[in-house]
């Protein structure tokens, strides 16, 4: 349906996170409800005239019956500290009548800047600093947005593990497959 009014209007479909379809899609591996649905957009989006933009973090695990599709990869490279600086302040100043009227420090921003990280890791925590604040009636502060950066931080390195420990499971299990088989003479 979506791709048809891309086609009927002419105009360009951009589909945020396509992981979905891109990273998940791996023959076996996915629930055949997925399968389905990910082999009917394969073929609408083979013969659609069109432009489609897909967004991925994981482009090194693109699919071949994708890459096949792509016309055209753009990598944008992470964020220098000059582009950081300026999505801190522009997230702060968004959100500035929610705080107090301290700011902070250019010294501070610079600091925040250093650290590497990305435009939504950014928004994250801003956004919790904004809900800190409301709530506690506190202004902003560096030691606040720290504290939110190392509890952001945990709560990554957790996901990160368990994505290991998937990550693992899921080669243990495809090893197994690929024995039995093997013993079954496959």
């Amino acid at each position: 349906m979506v791709l048809e009014i891309v086609r009927r209007w002419e105009c360009v479909l951009l589909i945020d996170e396509a992981d979905v379809f891109l990273y998940l899609y791996k023959r076996g591996k996915t629930p055949v409800e997925r399968n389905a649905l990910v082999n009917v957009f394969l073929r609408r989006l083979e013969y659609l005239h069109g432009i489609v933009i897909l967004t991925t973090n994981w482009q090194n695990d693109i699919d071949e019956a994708f890459k096949s599709r792509i016309h055209f990869k753009f990598h944008c490279p992470p964020l220098d500290a000059e582009a950081r600086l300026k999505i801190w302040q522009n997230m702060l100043a968004s959100v500035s009548n929610n705080m107090s009227d301290r700011s902070l420090t250019d010294g501070e921003m610079k600091h925040l800047a250093a650290r590497p990280l990305d435009g939504r890791e950014i928004k994250n925590a801003v956004s919790c600093a904004a809900s800190i604040i409301r709530a506690n009636q506190e202004p902003l502060s560096m030691s606040l947005i720290k504290d939110i950066l190392e509890v952001l931080a945990e709560d990554q390195e957790t996901e990160d593990r368990r994505m290991d420990i998937v990550s693992i499971d899921s080669t243990y299990h495809e090893n197994r497959a690929k024995n039995v088989r093997r013993a079954d003479g496959g």
